[in-house]
């Protein structure tokens, strides 16, 4: 099972004690690019005809600069590349592809070639982001309920894992799809522990982890972006497309409350008074079901800021959502009307 951050406390401090076994070893060295290159072409060669279709291809100088264009080349692929020489000062791009400033370029080039999609990785190559035949972002809520509709019809009651913090787009697609909605919190460790507990089907995470049990129940974002571009391609529509056949959802990003200004505990305490009739969640931070949506509150385990997020059921709900944390926040309400201009809209897909 991947380490928890407890486990990882836990580690730290045997190895401060010296708690460790001591006895005679040895270091080998292995290559596993060769033989993953050859499992991936073997499994979907026979999916993915050479067409010549055009693809952009993104990989911010990180792990899939290499590998990913070669691979998606033959497989039949025109692939336009972008950073796509191994660089660890990252001189291009953030590596961290959720960023939708990270996109700018990729969207660039797709709007130019015409690509019919383009693909983008992190760093180190275990999430990517996808832009549109249009040169727009799609969201990881999207991606992921794609996927769900596609996957979950061939395994009926399949367990599928999702991220406290996506769109109810995505546990609704899982219902409708026939599968076992699996909420956990945010994270790559739970989500994917989680799936090898859950012996799941699929897993999605805010971030743009793509878990798949064909992986162990592990994340990839190589496979991951050959899964979504087989979709696509077996649809029969643009990725456009695709996208309109989804409902219409009102979420906003993450909302950063700096922790100088307010502390989770204050966050919560406030949130309660307001939402007595609301249902809580409470696996990661707190998440509030409400008649208008969720409000989700977490505190962050990477900066010290509490995170929020909202989903209304129409953009009204979402509006009524956004006022009611303006005034239980009115120390923050500046921060918070600084980030709102990024809520989506999915009508306007």
């Amino acid at each position: 099972l991947p380490p928890t951050p407890g486990d990882l406390i836990q580690l730290c401090k045997s190895v401060e004690e010296g708690l460790w076994r001591k006895g005679s070893g040895k270091l080998e060295v292995i290559n596993p690019v060769l033989a993953y290159e050859n499992w991936l072409t073997q499994r979907w060669q026979h999916v993915l005809r050479p067409t010549g279709r055009v693809i952009v291809l993104d990989a911010g100088n990180g792990a899939w600069s290499e590998l990913g264009p070669s691979l998606f080349e033959a497989l039949g692929f025109r692939v336009h590349r972008l950073f796509c020489a191994i660089d660890g000062a990252f001189p291009n791009r953030s590596p961290d592809c959720a960023r939708p400033s990270s996109l700018t370029a990729l969207r660039n080039k797709v709007s130019q070639t015409d690509a019919e999609l383009g693909i983008a990785w992190d760093g180190d190559g275990d999430r990517v982001a996808i832009v549109d035949n249009a040169g727009s972002i799609v969201s990881t809520d999207e991606i992921s309920a794609l996927m769900i509709r596609d996957l979950v019809p061939r395994e009926l009651s399949a367990p599928v894992v999702y991220d406290i913090k996506l769109s109810e787009i995505v546990r609704q697609a899982i219902l409708d799809s026939g599968g076992r909605p699996v909420m956990q919190r945010s994270g790559h460790a739970f989500i994917k522990r989680t799936m090898i507990e859950e012996k799941a089907l699929f897993g999605c995470e805010a971030s743009g982890h793509y878990f798949f049990r064909e992986l162990n129940g592990g994340d990839d974002g190589l496979f991951a972006a050959l899964y979504l571009s087989d979709l696509v391609h077996r649809r029969g529509l643009s990725l456009r497309k695709l996208r309109r056949t989804l409902p219409p959802f009102f979420i906003t990003p993450d909302l950063r409350i700096p922790s100088e200004l307010l502390t989770f505990a204050e966050v919560a305490k406030r949130l309660r008074s307001r939402l007595p009739s609301g249902r809580a969640t409470t696996i990661d931070g707190i998440r509030w079901e409400t008649e208008q949506g969720f409000i989700l509150a977490r505190e962050s385990v990477t900066e010290p800021v509490v995170t929020l997020r909202l989903e209304g059921h129409t953009q009204d709900s979402l509006k009524n959502l956004l006022d009611l944390c303006m005034r239980a926040f009115p120390e923050a309400a500046d921060e918070i009307a600084g980030q709102i201009n990024q809520v989506r809209d999915a009508s306007q897909r």
